[in-house]
């Protein structure tokens, strides 16, 4: 497998790349430019790494809800792990409680 589009927020390793293989310009981008790659995102300028979900926040939430939410988060690295831990332990609650997959959420559950 032949690896293309690679960054780096160093321009020194940049200037070694072929500008064809280049996913980011150092000098040439804006400042709000993000790299996306596994479902993580990377703003090369500043260093950092953010994820992005939707939540589609309604009164009554079910069980199947709970989940897909969860099932969305791909964190290869593990930066949520505490997150999706305390995700985890909220859907071994519901199990619990022996809810129904379309059954809503009591009101304590679900806020």
């Amino acid at each position: 497998m032949s690896l293309h589009k690679w960054c780096s927020n160093t321009p020194e390793i940049l200037n070694i790349i072929p500008k064809e293989e280049q996913s980011w310009d150092f000098h040439c981008q804006s400042l709000d430019q993000r790299i996306k790659t596994l479902g993580i995102i990377w703003s090369p300028q500043f260093d950092y790494f953010s994820f992005k979900t939707v939540l589609n926040c309604h009164e009554s939430c079910t069980k199947r809800e709970v989940l897909s939410i969860i099932a969305r988060l791909f964190d290869p690295l593990g930066f949520l792990g505490p997150i999706l831990t305390k995700a985890r332990l909220l859907l071994q609650k519901l199990w619990v409680f022996k809810l129904e997959w379309d059954e809503p959420l009591s009101n304590p559950i679900a806020k």
